[in-house]
């Protein structure tokens, strides 16, 4: 599979369309269930502040590292980052309506319960 397109310089900004953005999830999702963590968050992290879709996925990335590694101490800063996806779908105007939006919080919601357990 390939790499999402980068910026040809370090200070030129990559303008992203949707195409681009949904590849890049895709890809972040595919690093994400064979493990690699750390990959799929770094193609998430630019977009993680903008677009409610990368913001979750980042989110989950952390939570299942939780998961596997059952660290408290990374589950709190976790439980920040799945309330600031939470926020930024809420925020989403239109998309209320759609069922994958509404899956895709139901999952943040669930994402949240669990970490609220783990921390007591």
């Amino acid at each position: 599979t390939s790499r999402p397109p980068k910026a040809k310089s370090a200070t030129e900004p990559l303008k992203p369309n949707s195409q681009m953005l949904v590849e890049v999830y895709h890809r972040a999702m595919e690093l994400m269930w064979n493990y690699d963590l750390d990959g799929a968050r770094e193609l998430l992290a630019p977009w993680r502040s903008s677009s409610c879709w990368h913001a979750g996925a980042y989110a989950e990335c952390a939570a299942l590292r939780v998961v596997l590694t059952g660290r408290r101490c990374e589950a709190a800063s976790t439980l920040e980052l799945v309330r600031n996806a939470e926020a930024l779908c809420e925020g989403c105007p239109g998309s209320e309506n759609s069922i994958a939006h509404q899956v895709f919080l139901a999952e943040l919601w669930l994402l949240r319960s669990g970490l609220q357990i783990m921390l007591g």
